[in-house]
């Protein structure tokens, strides 16, 4: 089956990425990495809200806020290292009116706070943390990249951030292109991931109490024509959503039999990641990029950088929160 999908923002991102659905202040949360901002975006703004960082975003993930009077809380994936970040929001502060629409560029939020944790890569500046996701013991996984050459040059490692903020390292070690989409079974006995130059979706068997993951294989090899597996979703029926860069499509992929079921289609070419949300879990919401567009092609695709939804019939699952 085909879905199409509407475009519901205003901004225009150069490299977004890193969707997730926030029940508790209903809003997304989602990156710009090459403008290194974090945006909110909440269903009928215009456009989101942004907070201008000091390094490069690979991705963010709630906090668990037992007790917390303060929303907004998430532990992100920086270019230096695992950091807890608090933007200053609640869900009845007067900052949810809608913000102002009318300029290009939105207005930044000053009122914000940065603790760094550590760094799984302390010795190699050439790498940085990019996409992750939180398992269901809590812990925030994470991998590594080159920032510049990683399409040719594979030097990163998937980490995980655990609870007690210590770093543990997964797999990889030195071998991964591009650390990228991540996903685990409802049953909680599968880890599915992303390596997008070798244009890969891993499945691994995984124990969630030890948070170990064993017996590599591939569950989907994307054809060369359908460009690169980016972020990654899955919905309940434990099937598998991936962007796919320079496509212009998001595929639900079955990683039981290695093959696209149904397909999500974009008017750009650059999808980079979605996730599910919405109160009823129902909406595949969608990032995309600029970044790599020549001049002739941005003038084709106006629409290249913005949110899309889609409806896909579907419910997915709402995300873990790290323990820490």
């Amino acid at each position: 089956m085909r879905f199409e999908a509407s475009v519901v923002s205003a901004d225009r991102a150069v490299l977004g990425e890193g969707p997730l659905w926030d029940a508790q202040l209903g809003c997304y949360w989602w990156i710009d990495i090459e403008l290194k901002r974090l945006h909110c975006f909440r269903s009928g703004w215009q456009r989101s809200r942004a907070w201008q960082l000091d390094q490069i975003p690979g991705a963010v993930a709630l906090r668990r806020r037992d007790g917390l009077e303060q929303g907004g809380g998430l532990v992100a994936a920086l270019q230096q290292g695992f950091a807890l970040f608090e933007p200053k929001v609640t869900a009845d502060a007067d900052c949810w009116n809608e913000p102002e629409a009318r300029a290009e560029t939105p207005s930044l939020e000053q009122d914000w706070q940065l603790t760094m944790l550590g760094s799984p890569e302390p010795t190699r500046p050439e790498n940085r943390l990019n996409d992750g996701k939180v398992d269901s013991a809590g812990r925030f996984w994470a991998g590594t990249m080159r920032i510049d050459d990683h399409m040719n040059r594979f030097t990163g490692t998937l980490y995980s951030l655990e609870p007690n903020h210590s770093i543990r390292t997964h797999w990889g070690e030195g071998t991964i292109g591009v650390s990228n989409g991540m996903a685990w079974s409802s049953d909680d006995r599968k880890f599915y991931y992303v390596d997008s130059p070798r244009r890969v979706i891993y499945s691994f068997d995984y124990e969630q109490t030890s948070g170990s993951v064993s017996n590599c294989s591939v569950a989907f090899q994307v054809p060369e024509e359908l460009g690169y597996p980016d972020g990654m979703a899955i919905d309940v029926e434990d099937k598998l959503w991936v962007a796919l860069w320079g496509a212009g499509r998001v595929a639900r992929v079955c990683p039981e039999r290695g093959r696209i079921l149904d397909e999500v289609t974009l008017p750009v070419s650059i999808p980079t990641a979605c996730t599910f949300g919405g109160p009823g879990l129902d909406q595949l919401l969608i990032t995309t990029a600029s970044i790599e567009l020549t001049p002739a092609q941005r003038a084709a695709e106006p629409l290249a950088g913005a949110l899309f939804a889609a409806n896909v019939g579907v419910r997915g699952f709402a995300p873990h929160e790290f323990a820490g």
